[in-house]
């Protein structure tokens, strides 16, 4: 009975061992300059505050832990392990990158791995297999990767990738080189488009029109100054005795206006051109820009 006793006392750890955790999936996912990206799942016994788990490749980068809630978990790798604080944690991700896994030998790419457990492995885009040292569990294509479920063990896998051939240069479809086309005659050199004239008919009627238009504003601008009334005259001419700026309220004054006449007086004036108003505190000024005399 003592011996039995002893012999689960010994053993117990072992077993007790083989519990802290269990690898749910591992999948590799390799890219086209030779990084791999690898995901690990693990289920935990929660009753553990830590595990200590094997790296497939002592040099990572990025490597992000998370518990089953997505919250980052501490950790601390020595050499090719890592001890993960799971804080009762019962499932655990692993994310990470790493060159060292593949090699590249001239065009050829080579993965190899060493897993104690089984792998998804995803080969690079458009990535044709040449050697494989051993048969997969599965192999399947998507989205033109190749996609290889391999048993734990020693992994070997050699891939190359389609060579791009340019397309050759589109050539002319005559038979004589653009280089010993004879050069073209200046008779074919000219212009496909007839040359037109312009008749000197038209460049008179231009003229004419152009003279018309010009009498037009002359006459529209005396026009505006004959159309000056007496009153409007002689509020320019005491605008200019002042300085040339007043206020309303002085206009008012000096020609004992009503505040609604001033204000078209102005207004009048302003659209014809001679003043213009501005905003002087609460009040308007006027200003004279041209005289009429």
């Amino acid at each position: 009975m003592l011996i039995i006793i002893l012999l689960l006392i010994t053993l117990s750890p072992k077993v007790y061992a083989q519990q802290l955790y269990s690898i749910s999936s591992t999948e590799i996912i390799i890219f086209r300059d030779g990084v791999a990206h690898v995901i690990q799942n693990l289920d935990v016994n929660e009753t553990l505050a830590s595990i200590s788990i094997p790296l497939l490749s002592p040099s990572v980068e990025n490597l992000i832990v998370l518990d089953g809630n997505n919250m980052p978990l501490n950790y601390v790798i020595e050499k090719q392990n890592i001890t993960i604080n799971t804080l009762g944690a019962s499932k655990v991700t692993l994310d990470y990158f790493t060159s060292t896994l593949t090699q590249k030998d001239g065009n050829i790419w080579t993965l190899k791995l060493i897993t104690p457990y089984e792998v998804k492995i995803t080969l690079p885009d458009q990535s044709n297999i040449i050697y494989l040292n051993n048969l997969p569990s599965s192999i399947t294509t998507k989205d033109n990767k190749i996609i290889l479920s391999v048993p734990s063990g020693f992994w070997e896998i050699s891939y190359v990738f389609p060579l791009i051939i340019p397309s050759p240069p589109i050539m002319p479809s005559s038979p004589t080189s653009p280089l010993t086309t004879p050069p073209k005659t200046i008779e074919e050199a000219k212009p496909t488009q007839p040359f037109i004239k312009f008749p000197i008919e038209y460049v008179a009627i231009i003229i004419i029109i152009l003279a018309f238009i010009s009498g037009l504003l002359l006459v529209k601008r005396r026009g505006k100054s004959m159309g000056l009334r007496l009153e409007d005259k002689e509020v320019l001419q005491f605008i200019a005795e002042r300085g040339g700026k007043v206020l309303e309220a002085e206009l008012r004054q000096r020609f004992l206006l009503p505040k609604s006449s001033t204000w078209r007086l102005v207004r009048r004036l302003e659209r014809m051109g001679y003043v213009r108003v501005n905003k002087v505190g609460i009040q308007n000024e006027v200003e004279l820009l041209r005289k009429v005399w």
